[in-house]
């Protein structure tokens, strides 16, 4: 009986305790594990902050799909031990998101990790990584440094754990970022052994809403002296435009006089390019031919008047983020400022609008049509990325075309101001030489018109409102220097080929006026070929008296031009240097 009993009692307790674990591992399982596996560290390279966005957003992706440990770091504190520290951890996954600029160049947060990769000797063997890229194919070199890094890496001996992936700035670049990211998280989940809220068929639905850094507020005019002044467009140090003392740098630029700014163009062409000559004499810039100079620049004012109608705001309502105690808080610009301010020096409104600020748009508009067209754009889905080509991409609508065209989408002004993105300075290749304009800067700059195909008028951001500044009165324009790696051979004998169509001589004006001072002072120079390209010699041949008189002296030993439409048939640059292939190898095959 007593055995019986004992027996019973024993078969009892076996099965609560199978059926325990039984439950404790369904539950494990349904919920992706309560413990975190491996570490996911997202390094990006940006230098417009796009880079930075995307590696944010994937991090809070994954964060939210499956269990890992996740971090993001900037490039910039990336050094030679980084790969030691990430090849001790055990079953960690570096991803890389990598923007390319200018002649595929890194960018300036990169510099470092991009040498010491270029450099590095050991073995990379047991380290994983992804690595995701930002470019713009309408340039050459595009997206060069994401393609040295994947392909580097590999070389070293690492493992690369998904194909690379570039992003287009020409493109759906959005959408790409979008399928890459859901692609990564089903691979991450697979390597870890985990599973995805997605295993089940069904697709997390996107958040609308906005997530605020800090307490929002309007503010008067004597609260912002209170609180140390009001931003005017200030990067980032308040009062910096009105004592604009150096150092300059991206954070604080220096308030260039404009000298000149005439047109290049002949009279009967439709298209305009200006030339425009700053005075940096009191920066301290100590540039060389090939640099860059960044031109930090505003909205339109017509364009932010109309925004602040649609969104029913008053455009000189000061507005101010803070935390708690109100005090200051980190924020994608500074404040306080006005909404004019925030609008014309601040934020990017002329951009095809991201994903985030379009689901935020569905959640705020009225109209249930509204709402499923918002929602289709920012879906990622073929069908959306379809739409969203033929809304944003083909028929350049921003954001307040949008709001013009949905009525009865009227978002609140503060949502915007999070969701928006930063107005990134323009760089462009500086047309002159120290050698002859030590104090002075030249850019050409082609100024951006035209109607979209639904009609509306468009401008460049800061062709348009370079083109219109007066010539030596008080209108100033915040500029930073930019170091370039393009430069002229340091012995001058070494022959160079130097193609610049259009505005895309610039570069090579500023290298042609190095070897004329050279010249001048009884250097000896190598031998130059140029091919410049445009549509109509009567028209748009820049500086054409330059060019003539720069292979009359030697300074070029041969110039070649392709008007593409004087002739019946079009003929480009490439075109010349078919023709030429021949001097083109020898030149590119002699010593030196």
């Amino acid at each position: 009986m007593f055995v019986f009993v004992d027996t019973l009692f024993v078969l009892t307790v076996l099965s609560l305790f199978i059926w325990s674990i039984n439950h404790i591992f369904r539950r494990v399982k349904r919920h992706n594990l309560s413990i975190k596996s491996g570490n996911i560290h997202f390094y990006f390279g940006s230098e417009s902050g796009t880079a930075k966005q995307f590696a944010g957003d994937a991090a809070n992706h994954i964060s939210s799909s499956i269990r890992v440990n996740v971090k993001v770091v900037d490039l910039l504190d990336f050094s030679r031990n980084t790969f030691h520290e990430l090849l001790q951890e055990s079953d960690s996954i570096v991803v890389f998101i990598l923007a390319t600029y200018g002649d595929g160049e890194p960018t300036d947060n990169a510099r470092t990790f991009f040498q010491l990769l270029k450099s590095y000797d050991g073995c990379l063997r047991g380290l994983k990584y992804v690595v995701f890229g930002l470019g713009d194919s309408a340039y050459l070199h595009y997206n060069a440094v994401a393609k040295f890094v994947d392909n580097q890496l590999a070389v070293l001996g690492a493992c690369r754990l998904q194909e690379l992936t570039l992003g287009d700035a020409a493109d759906n670049l959005e959408a790409r970022f979008s399928a890459w990211q859901s692609n990564l998280v089903s691979i991450l989940a697979e390597h870890f052994g985990l599973r995805t809220p997605c295993a089940d068929g069904t697709r997390p639905t996107p958040v609308s809403t906005v997530e605020y850094v800090g307490f929002f507020e309007h503010i008067t005019a004597e609260s912002a002296v209170n609180v140390g002044g009001v931003f005017t467009g200030e990067p980032q140090i308040l009062n910096s435009y009105r004592f604009n003392a150096p150092p300059f740098s991206a954070k604080n630029p220096f308030l260039s006089p404009v000298i000149r700014n005439e047109e290049l163009y002949a009279a009967d062409c439709e298209r305009s390019c200006r030339l425009i000559e700053l005075d940096i004499s009191h920066s301290g810039f100590k540039y060389a031919a090939g640099d860059h100079l960044a031109v930090v620049p505003c909205n339109s004012s017509c364009l932010v008047d109309q925004l602040c109608t649609l969104l029913n705001v008053d455009p000189e309502q000061l507005i101010r983020f803070s935390n708690s105690v109100g005090s200051p808080v980190r924020t994608a610009f500074p404040t306080p400022c006005s909404y004019r301010t925030a609008f014309t020096h601040y934020l990017d409104i002329t951009s095809p609008p991201r994903f985030a600020l379009l689901r935020q748009l569905a959640s705020t508009t009225s109209s249930e049509t509204e709402r499923d067209l918002l929602q289709l754009l920012a879906s990622g889905t073929e069908e959306g990325n379809t739409k969203y080509e033929k809304w944003f991409l083909a028929e350049r609508r921003h954001l307040v075309a949008l709001l013009e065209d949905l009525p009865r989408c009227r978002p609140v002004a503060k949502d915007l101001l999070n969701l928006l993105p930063r107005l990134q300075p323009r760089y462009y290749s500086i047309a002159s030489s120290p050698r002859l304009f030590r104090d002075r800067v030249h850019l050409i700059v082609a100024v951006v018109k035209y109607r979209t195909p639904v009609g509306r008028l468009r401008f460049g951001v800061a062709s348009d409102w370079l083109s219109r500044l007066p010539e030596m009165s008080s209108h100033l324009i915040p500029v930073f220097l930019r170091r370039s790696e393009m430069r002229l051979p340091r012995n001058p004998l070494i022959p160079i080929i130097m193609i610049g169509p259009g505005t895309g001589l610039a570069p090579f004006r500023g290298f042609l006026q190095e070897r004329s001072f050279i010249k001048s002072k009884g250097g000896r120079l190598g031998e130059a070929m140029l091919f410049f390209g445009c549509r109509h010699r009567s028209q748009d041949f820049l500086f054409s008296n330059e060019l003539t008189q720069a292979l009359a002296t030697g300074v070029i030993t041969d110039l070649q031009c392709a008007f593409s439409r004087d002739q019946p048939s079009k003929v480009y640059v490439q075109h010349k240097m078919l023709e030429l292939s021949a001097k083109i190898w020898r030149l590119m095959s002699s010593e030196g």
